[in-house]
């Protein structure tokens, strides 16, 4: 073994990098030894200097696997294919490097590459039910005109083939309100609200890079003797790149009495190749009628341990009939957001469970009855999904 890293040493201290029989052998060894940093360092120096080829690139994505930089893992994994795009090795660490990274829509596409024993281990089917879940939030006010308020969705995950993903949801929102300003609403001081919705998300993957999006939002909103019925589309593109991910995307639609049409950019980022560390930030440009305005939105999360992720988030501008996450959550309140934040707890337990805690704060304004009056909404969220 001494001499075997003694040899390892030499030669790479000797920095000739031109003779493909040295750097396979060298890469190989350090391989064999595990020397997992020696072994991306050197073969840096070896692509520097021309040498490429298929068994040094299967043996840095190995190395960036172990070293949980999923990112680099890709960019080996990807070469390999040029040299053989039916390498099943490329095709399986592939499918674990998106995968780890929440890429499923390019994870999906290197299963048919992998053969039948492999498949049937990982137990992933081209169509199938992949996730069901159920989230609530209870929402508090300090105005005695806004009463406590329930938000509850319950939502399917589907894959449709090994390109396209489709999410469901059905949701919930009930809340009681007072408002003497809204002198044609029967009853007023009395208003239930019991809105009831229906979200439908599709993502395609065109390409090992680019993801085409689109959802639709049907929202029935009844406010005594009024009847709101509303529809909201979007479309959206995301370019995934090594360590950074790029979305814009587009909103319509009417929402209550208002056409509303909202403009978001979107940049991801996980500077380490993998979640131990994320972030993604939100500018969207929303149009109301004769009115518009800029909202930002910041997330950031941290992986705890092998199990357990918090993320924290702030939202920054005035929130009027307003969407997040795809159009998935929608604020049409008459009370708008001027500035909203929270954080999060994720908790992984075994393979098909995870459980969601939270808290979320929003300060509103009560245009309305008084724009000189803000108050405060706190939200306590739940939730749980099974992963099939």
């Amino acid at each position: 073994m001494i001499l075997i890293l003694l040899l390892i040493a030499f030669k790479t201290g000797a920095q000739d990098f031109n003779n493909f029989e040295e750097v396979n052998n060298t890469s190989y060894s350090l391989y064999t030894l595990e020397k997992w940093d020696e072994l991306i360092q050197y073969g840096k120096k070896a692509l520097e200097n021309k040498q490429d080829f298929l068994y040094l690139r299967l043996r840095l994505g190995y190395a960036y696997i172990i070293k949980n930089n999923y990112s680099e893992a890709i960019v080996h994994y990807n070469k390999v294919l040029e040299f053989n795009r039916h390498n099943e090795i490329a095709h399986y660490y592939l499918w674990w490097s998106y995968t780890a990274l929440n890429q499923e829509e390019f994870a999906n596409q290197h299963i048919p590459f992998l053969n039948h024993e492999v498949k049937k281990s990982l137990e992933i089917n081209k169509l199938s039910l992949t996730s069901i879940g159920l989230e609530s939030s209870y929402k508090t006010t300090d105005v005695t005109t806004r009463k406590d308020a329930i938000f509850n969705r319950i939502f399917i995950n589907y894959r449709l083939n090994w390109r396209i993903n489709m999410q469901q949801s059905v949701i919930f929102y009930q809340q009681k309100i007072a408002e003497p300003k809204l002198t044609s609403v029967e009853n007023n001081s009395n208003i239930n609200i019991n809105q009831k919705e229906y979200h439908n998300a599709l993502s395609l993957a065109l390409n090992k890079r680019l993801e085409l999006k689109a959802s639709y939002h049907f929202i029935q909103t009844p406010f005594n003797n009024f009847n709101y019925t509303n529809h909201i589309g979007l479309v959206g593109v995301k370019l995934y790149s090594k360590y950074m991910n790029f979305q814009g995307s587009f909103l319509k639609g009417k929402l209550i009495d208002s056409k509303t049409s909202q403009f978001n950019l979107q940049l991801e980022y996980f500077p380490y190749g993998n979640t131990n560390l994320y972030g993604s930030t939100t500018i969207s440009y929303r149009a109301l009628d004769s009115s518009a305005n800029t909202i930002a939105k910041q997330i950031l999360g941290i992986k705890l341990n092998k199990q357990t992720w918090i993320e924290g988030n702030f939202t920054l501008g005035e929130a009027n009939r307003y969407f997040e996450n795809d159009g998935l959550y929608t604020y049409n309140s008459i009370d708008p957001n001027m500035i909203k934040w929270g954080c999060n707890a994720y908790y992984f337990s075994g393979k098909h469970i995870k459980f969601q805690i939270g808290y979320t704060m929003e300060r509103r304004r009560l245009t309305l009855y008084n724009p000189q009056i803000l108050f405060y909404q706190h939200s306590i969220n739940g939730g749980i999904t099974w992963k099939f």
